[in-house]
């Protein structure tokens, strides 16, 4: 059986322009640790693919 995880919108890079810096950088800052969760998941499930869609409208 193929596992498989799919992590989307995780807006890494993102600029968050209309907060103030602080609660910008703390905003990234919780997403970055979110994505480093998703990895860690990734990883203890042993997946055979980790998705990442990227879309730009």
């Amino acid at each position: 059986m193929i596992k498989a995880v799919q992590m989307s919108d995780i807006h890494l890079g993102f600029q968050y322009n209309r907060l103030p810096a602080e609660l910008a950088e703390i905003r990234r800052q919780e997403l970055m640790q979110t994505f480093r969760n998703g990895l860690k998941f990734a990883q203890t499930q042993q997946v055979d693919f980790l998705l990442l869609p990227w879309g730009y409208f």
